[in-house]
């Protein structure tokens, strides 16, 4: 589980903010429940943006779907290696992916006769900022796409084997949901903007934590099992450039062959 929670400094200006608006104590209590709630679940947005989405687009042709998990060679044997690398990629898409739609619907109209995080929190707002949050969640029920993410958030994703052309209209739901719970969170507290650039997500992803990441890609800021991945087809295909070495003065091949691991790596590199 991401989670997320205001620093001392930041905390003081959302109470003072939230205070000013007219929120009781309670009231001001529930908001940090409801931020909390929607920086886990902007981080696990970000999350599969930057694992599963290319051009704002789910699709298959990204690292962890292309290249599996980093299950040593010398691990699982056979068929069932093979399996496990299949599966990995969608099993991670769709684990995420579930998350993200069950926490979107929790805060913005809740399941089951339970109200949702956002409702709970405007009975402890002024009538003015409650009749606006509940206006956002009213729109937010009108998006196009929205009984079709509920439905697959009671069915439960993770008994369903999507394809990722099925994912992707139910994301783009996901998508103006998100801006909606966006929107009626800052009905009492306009000055923070949330939406943070999940390219440029620097205090998530630390340079310091693998210095040599610049050696297996052209993207910094990428998370680390997009490097880790990267990095294992990376290597694999060196073992190869390497194996081909003894053979390059004498076989047009290996040098060809060569040339296209060259290529095969750089490739990687950019995906």
């Amino acid at each position: 589980m991401v989670e997320w929670h205001l620093g001392e400094e930041e905390k003081a200006r959302v109470d003072a903010g939230l205070t000013h608006a007219g929120l009781p104590p309670e009231g001001i209590k529930r908001f940090h429940s409801l931020y909390q709630q929607w920086a886990s679940l902007d981080a696990h947005d970000w999350i599969f943006r930057s694992c599963f989405m290319k051009d704002g687009k789910v699709t298959n042709d990204c690292v962890i779907m292309r290249f599996g998990d980093g299950y040593p060679k010398d691990g699982l044997k056979g068929s069932a290696a093979r399996g496990a690398q299949r599966i990995f990629g969608r099993l991670t898409r769709n684990a995420i992916f579930d998350r993200i739609v069950l926490s979107t619907l929790t805060m913005s109209i809740g399941h089951n006769q339970k109200e949702s995080s956002l409702l709970k929190f405007a009975k402890h707002c002024p009538e003015a900022i409650s009749n606006r949050i509940k206006d956002e969640i009213n729109s937010l029920k009108k998006i196009d796409g929205f009984e079709a993410l509920r439905t697959y958030r009671n069915k439960r994703a993770a008994h369903h084997d999507l394809d990722y052309c099925e994912v992707q209209p139910l994301y783009s739901t996901v998508e103006k949901c998100l801006q909606r719970i966006l929107q009626a969170m800052k009905v009492v507290y306009p000055e923070i903007d949330w939406m943070v650039d999940w390219k440029k997500r620097e205090d998530i992803i630390s340079r310091t934590w693998n210095p040599n990441r610049c050696e297996w890609t052209t993207d910094p800021g990428e998370p680390f099992i997009v490097q880790f991945l990267k990095e294992l087809a990376i290597r694999r295909r060196w073992e190869d450039y390497n194996f081909l070495e003894p053979f390059v003065e004498k076989s047009e091949f290996a040098q060809s062959k060569r040339k296209e691991i060259l290529a095969e790596i750089e490739e990687i590199r950019a995906s």
